[in-house]
């Protein structure tokens, strides 16, 4: 077996590992089980950090520990299993939930019954007093609330069973393992290089201060989802994606999201984590933080200090705007931002025009209004030798990939041919004239820069980001007198202005708070580090008379 392809498996075994140990998790329904899933979720960053540096014998440890857990779950399964039938008796009539998992236990606490559907009755919008039946396959049936349904678990009480203590056992020992092997390999070495060692750490501690605001013992805990959330959207595509609904068709909860791909990704979480809400949300927590490692990526060249001073930025954005906020929701917002950060890296180390062109399909299918993007990386591109003319056909084909598809879906569901799902019915937004008003759109740039509370005085105004604004505008107005800027930074701005203008279009700017400002943030903070990192190569000063175009490729790290 060839090196790489042994590692690429070591990572995979380990993921196996937490699929199975999640559904063994699930199916004995103990409140400490979901610790052996923290386990595992800790020693993947580890692993990750080491995969150039894997040894055959890494793949062989990895492939005793799933077989070991595989043997268990067999054994596991040999025994009783239960299925849980819940009739809610809502006032318009009764709704029944049938859960196809099998449980090792038929638990007549309320709190213990698995409850996995969504609501979408509008008449019960909150976990109430509304009467519930819970029937067990070859159990007990008991009479309970939605109320009594859905308390935190995680109580005072430790029970292990037998099996349950093995599992977590063999969960320890995976992560002592990585956790010894990551030990062994770290060394201190310069900002510069250490990007994946930091991502590592920093998805470790993101996960550990996300474990110690929801303990694992409370993951298993039943949570209503009902409308008008957005997660009821994004939790019922990914479940009816799961179910084989590929096309989801019709739309999950009857609106169509702007965010498609984001219900894959909540649906390949739901695979490996199982079909609990509160592992999904912590891995969340762990995953935004990465941001601070890939937008660092855009400053190799940078000196440490700019390099440090700016990843503190952001990780206060991330900490402050995301983590305080939408961690703990299932919403698409936050996969944007990673696929612009990678987008502007890819366009500085000149990758492939196929490369670039994935990246810009994902952004066009995680937002569906950066339809315009792969055109602007594309015009951003013109004069560079870097790219042949299969590139520049890759830069276009490749997202017209992703739209045809998204327009032929549109088109068999309603008969119409729509990129984007502009002016739904019914859902409060404002109309276009009233969008394209000047009053309007000077309070919406108010509220763009910070200032929500212009449109909704129930959102406070983000004072934080006026710094950012600053800098900002010293780094526009310092190219502006040097009439000359690098490709990335030309990038960078393009992309800002046209988030900016899709935004100031948007017809539901105010109702969401700051969220449809997240992705211009980013990329102030992206188009401040990178100007600051020519002006260290040497921008040309303001006495200079050269015209205001984009400069040569600039130098990049591996």
């Amino acid at each position: 077996m060839r090196p790489y392809v042994a590692r690429l498996f070591t990572i995979l075994l380990l993921v196996a590992c937490l699929v199975v140990v999640s559904h063994l998790v699930h199916r004995i329904n103990a409140d400490q089980g979901p610790w052996a899933m923290l386990f595992l979720l800790a020693a993947l960053p580890l692993a990750l950090a080491l995969l150039p540096k894997m040894k055959r014998r890494d793949f062989w440890v990895m492939l005793v520990a799933f077989i070991t857990l595989v043997a268990i779950a067999w054994v596991q399964s040999r025994g009783v299993g239960h299925s849980v039938t819940i009739d809610i008796h809502a006032p318009h009539g009764d709704i029944r939930l049938v859960d196809p998992a099998r449980y090792a236990d038929a638990s007549t606490t309320p709190s213990r019954i698995p409850f996995r559907g969504v609501n979408d009755i509008w008449s019960v919008l909150s976990a109430d007093d509304t009467p519930c039946t819970v029937t067990w396959s070859e159990g007990p049936t008991v009479r309970t609330t939605l109320a009594q349904l859905m308390p935190e678990r995680g109580g005072p009480e430790w029970t292990f069973p037998p099996i349950l203590i093995t599992i977590l056992t063999s969960c320890l020992i995976i992560l002592s393992y990585w956790a010894y092997r990551f030990g062994k390999e770290l060394a201190i070495r310069s900002p510069r290089t250490c990007t994946r060692e930091s991502a590592a750490l920093l998805a470790l501690a993101g996960l550990i201060i996300a474990s110690v605001i929801s303990p694992p013992g409370t993951w298993l805990s039943n949570v209503f989802l009902s409308r008008p959330d957005d997660w009821l959207f994004f939790e019922t595509g990914a479940r009816s994606l799961l179910n084989g609904n590929l096309w989801l068709m019709p739309p999950p909860g009857g609106v169509e999201l702007w965010s498609p791909l984001y219900v894959p990704v909540l649906a390949l979480l739901h695979v490996i984590l199982g079909p609990s809400i509160h592992p999904v949300l912590v891995v969340q927590f762990a995953i935004y933080p990465l941001l601070v490692p890939l937008g660092l990526t855009l400053l190799r060249d940078a000196r440490s200090a700019l390099r440090v001073a700016w990843g503190a930025v952001l990780l206060g954005f991330v900490a402050i705007d995301i983590e305080l906020h939408y961690a703990w929701h299932l919403l698409g917002d936050m996969v944007p931002l990673f696929l612009l950060i990678a987008l502007i890296r890819a366009f500085q180390r000149l990758a492939s025009g196929l490369v670039l062109g994935i990246i810009g399909a994902a952004l066009y299918l995680s937002r569906l209004e950066m339809i315009a993007a792969p055109l602007i990386v594309l015009f951003a591109a013109r004069g560079e030798r870097g790219w042949s003319s299969r590139d520049r056909w890759c830069m276009v084909l490749v997202p017209f990939a992703a739209l045809a598809f998204y327009m032929a879906r549109w088109w068999i569901q309603y008969e119409q041919w729509r990129p984007v799902p502009l002016w739904m019915a019914d859902t409060g937004h404002l109309p276009l004239d009233r969008i394209l008003q000047w009053q309007h759109i000077a309070r919406s740039i108010r509220a763009l820069l910070g200032d929500y509370s212009v449109l909704n005085e129930a959102f406070q105004t983000r004072w934080h980001w006026l710094p950012i604004h600053v800098a900002f505008l010293y780094a526009l107005v310092r190219l502006l007198a040097a009439r000359r800027m690098g490709r990335t930074a030309g990038l960078t701005l393009q992309l800002f202005g046209y988030v900016l203008a899709t935004r100031l279009l948007s017809p539901a700017v105010g109702i969401y708070g700051h969220r449809h400002s997240l992705a211009l943030i980013v990329l102030e903070l992206a188009f401040i580090g990178l100007v600051l990192s020519d002006i260290r190569r040497g921008l040309p000063s303001p006495r200079s008379r050269a015209t205001l175009s984009f400069g040569p490729r600039e130098p990049h790290g591996p």
